[in-house]
């Protein structure tokens, strides 16, 4: 499938809410240059703010004899989005690397920090603007989670929880 010629009927839009993922299995000798070409299309046809995760391969069940992707491959790709312009590059499926998190494309601090698919530091204000300078990252929502589910700890985290509800 070309991505480029489905892009009239992907979901979002101008306002909406989209994420791109794009799966790595195996090594290749061009796999810089397609993930140039698809950095490239998502920077032009969806915009800069699109947050694009590199779902790094891990064995499993039937696939135990394939390798893992290896994390300098991941790395590269998203170098390779930064370059491209999009602000919001991931690696998805390696619990405890950095590019799991979001960072302020203007200070550069953490203003979301995550292991696995959890959130384990949410350093923006009620409306989305990083603590530190003031940005505001285009992301629809917030944290949303039961107070009742909230840890000592993560009270210490998330200290304003009057906006949280069970």
């Amino acid at each position: 499938m070309n991505l480029g010629d489905n892009a009239g009927s992907l979901p979002g839009g101008p306002g909406g809410t989209r994420n791109e993922n794009a799966f790595r299995i195996r090594g290749g000798s061009n796999q810089r240059g397609q993930a140039r070409t698809l950095c490239g299309w998502i920077r032009r046809e969806i915009g800069p703010y699109t947050p694009l995760h590199f779902v790094r391969f891990y064995p499993s069940h039937r696939m135990m004899d394939v390798p893992p992707a290896p994390s300098e491959v991941m790395e590269a790709h998203c170098e390779v989005a930064k370059k491209a312009g999009l602000h919001y590059a991931y690696i998805a499926n390696s619990p405890g690397h950095k590019r799991e998190n979001t960072y302020c494309p203007k200070c550069g601090k953490t203003v979301i920090a995550r292991f696995g698919y959890e959130i384990t530091n949410w350093d923006l204000d009620k409306q989305n603007r990083c603590k530190t300078c003031g940005y505001r990252i285009p992301i629809a929502g917030g944290v949303v989670i039961p107070i009742s589910s909230l840890t000592s700890a993560a009270r210490r985290i998330l200290p304003d929880t009057a906006h949280l509800r069970d």
